[in-house]
């Protein structure tokens, strides 16, 4: 394995009469690994053209993709689609205000 295994726990408890009792369950998991990221590169398009960025990631559980410009999310609308469960990022009619 090329990437950290995590070990989370939960931890219940309960107050019985008698007593005492606590109950515990281990969970394991693979941390996040990028597998391909086109968004660290400079992506070169026309104004008006389809912006698509990728960002593949393992683990376990499945990470959730989240796609956010200058510290703000951007969220889904008529021009900004995501695919694959949020790993790919299609940005359409492409203005000077989507670039950096």
């Amino acid at each position: 394995i090329d990437h950290p295994i995590l070990l989370y726990f939960s931890t219940d408890f309960s107050v019985t009469e008698r007593g005492f009792s606590i109950h515990y369950q281990a969970y394991y998991g693979l941390a996040p690994k990028f597998l391909e990221v086109s968004a660290n590169s400079d992506v070169v398009v026309e104004k008006g053209e389809i912006v698509t960025l990728k960002c593949n990631v393992t683990g376990l559980p499945l990470p959730t993709m989240v796609w956010s410009k200058d510290g703000v999310i951007m969220q889904k609308s008529g021009r900004i689609l995501q695919a694959n469960g949020g790993s790919i990022l299609n940005i359409r009619d492409a203005t000077e205000e989507d670039a950096d």
